[in-house]
């Protein structure tokens, strides 16, 4: 499970951050092209409708983190719901570190290494739960 205190710091900064955000999660998508180019042809044309499903996603499952009884079954909805989208499912790894990234990027002076950490434990957390309701979907192996 994760800490109280990563569950804050990551909210916090996500909030602080939402001004830059359509910002930020276009570079994501560019970024992602660049390492990965063979994951263009996946994802629609519009980078904005997708930074905005990103946005929208990471929305939700931060606002399950406070009630662990839903929490898994946002989860596994979100990761059901987004099945269909992209690579996350199968390059977890990439697109957190990606995301990471992401938020170091646009973090400026109060990204550091403790919050890098809240972040990678969250986003890990909210992934692996997304891939086990895509599982148990039996839409990936």
């Amino acid at each position: 499970m994760l800490a109280v205190k990563q569950i804050s710091l990551v909210r916090n900064d996500f909030r602080r951050l939402a001004p830059a955000r359509p910002e930020m999660f276009k570079w994501f998508y560019d970024r992602l092209f660049e390492i990965a180019p063979h994951t263009r042809d996946l994802y629609s044309e519009s980078l904005t409708e997708e930074s905005s499903r990103v946005n929208g996603l990471l929305e939700i499952a931060f606002l399950s983190l406070d009630h662990p009884q839903a929490m898994f079954a946002t989860l596994h909805t979100l990761g059901r719901d987004f099945s269909g989208f992209g690579i996350w499912e199968t390059k977890l790894h990439l697109v957190v570190d990606l995301l990471v990234e992401v938020f170091a990027e646009f973090g400026g002076e109060d990204w550091g290494s403790e919050l890098e950490k809240a972040w990678h434990s969250v986003l890990i957390f909210i992934a692996q739960g997304m891939k086990e309701g895509v599982v148990a979907k039996g839409a990936i192996a």
